[in-house]
């Protein structure tokens, strides 16, 4: 018990980091991410807290899950970024070279695939980030698989932390999705 509560403390504090700089408010996820497989997700705030249609909900490290899509009065319903078949417009940030953008589709669970030409340089750990979550960072390159035959690398994506293990989401109220 100790250790969980230990645990809890480090992810609060991580969001009290965010509301430093951000507007927003700092929410429980109430469904888990495996619930649905439509990549949607329930948090424990609403219209009375604040929380909007459209607003943009960051990970504890202020990675860009998702927006709500529909805010009820102590609950609202999230859908992911990167949920199965959605598709997002981003930058692949390797070191030192400009973005390379591309669009991402999503698998589910903080997971995506898109394809960047073969002859570009796009190495595990980049980070990708995208102009529809307020250039905020959506993923980073888990692998990147490529062909001598093709003209494309396929380029794997996903969240920096294990999305079923989130407890408590960034709502921002002033970004809209």
């Amino acid at each position: 018990a100790h250790r969980a509560l230990q645990e809890e403390n480090v992810r609060l504090k991580a969001m009290a980091h965010l509301a430093e700089s951000n507007a927003g408010t700092t929410t429980p996820i109430i469904s888990s991410f495996g619930s649905s497989p439509y990549g949607t997700f329930r948090i424990g705030a609403g219209s009375a807290e604040g929380v909007i249609h459209g607003a943009l909900v960051l990970s504890e490290r202020g990675y860009a899950l998702g927006h709500v899509t529909d805010a009820g009065v102590h609950t609202a319903l999230v859908s992911e970024i990167l949920a199965p078949g959605k598709t997002i417009a981003a930058l692949v940030a390797p070191l030192d070279a400009p973005g390379i953008p591309t669009r991402f589709t999503g698998s589910g669970r903080g997971n995506a695939y898109g394809q960047v030409p073969r002859d570009i340089i796009v190495s595990k750990g980049d980070i990708v980030t995208s102009g529809e979550a307020d250039g905020r960072p959506i993923g980073i390159v888990g692998n990147v698989e490529s062909e001598p035959a093709n003209a494309y690398s396929t380029v794997f994506i996903r969240s920096p932390q294990n999305i079923s293990s989130l407890r408590y989401v960034f709502v921002l109220s002033n970004i809209l999705f």
